[in-house]
């Protein structure tokens, strides 16, 4: 099944009940088996590839290359990715030509990693944004706005729309 002639792949955190609903093609998630053939696929060639002394990648990071290798499988047109933390330094930030960027509301989370203000979490999670994409977000409280928009000018987005 197609959705408007396409299809589609998504992915998300966290789950709810079961860690196959973070990966979804057309709306639904990945089956059973395919998600099991797939994790082995995943796992069997990070562990064939890495040196001795690295390590697995972390939860998150695994997922994340899991719902990669699903989307490439199953040839999906078009997918949403949703970041894990967010922004500057998110293993989903390998991507590199994203079509449209969101930012949702903000708030103090992750501080730990992201920062102590909301200026300093706009900047991390504004780092999602690529030259030439285009960029939406929520309207946000004023020194995070700023901290966008800066940065939406700094990476050259072809175009930041509030929504």
């Amino acid at each position: 099944m197609r959705y408007l002639g396409f299809k589609t792949g998504f992915y998300s955190s966290p789950h709810l009940v079961h860690v196959r609903e973070r990966i979804r093609i057309n709306g639904s998630p990945i089956d059973e088996k395919s998600f099991t053939t797939s994790f082995s696929t995943v796992y069997n060639l990070i562990r064939e590839k890495k040196l001795a002394h690295e390590e697995m990648p972390a939860y998150f990071k695994f997922l994340t290359l899991l719902a990669f290798h699903i989307f490439v499988k199953e040839k999906v047109d078009v997918a949403i990715i949703e970041v894990g933390i967010g922004g500057e330094n998110d293993c989903t930030n390998v991507i590199t030509n994203p079509v449209v960027c969101g930012v949702t509301s903000l708030d103090y989370d992750h501080t730990r990693l992201l920062g102590d203000t909301i200026e300093e979490i706009a900047w991390q999670k504004a780092g999602i944004m690529k030259k030439g994409s285009l960029c939406a977000t929520v309207q946000q409280v004023a020194g995070a706005m700023d901290v966008i928009e800066n940065r939406s000018r700094e990476r050259e987005v072809r175009e930041s729309r509030v929504t």
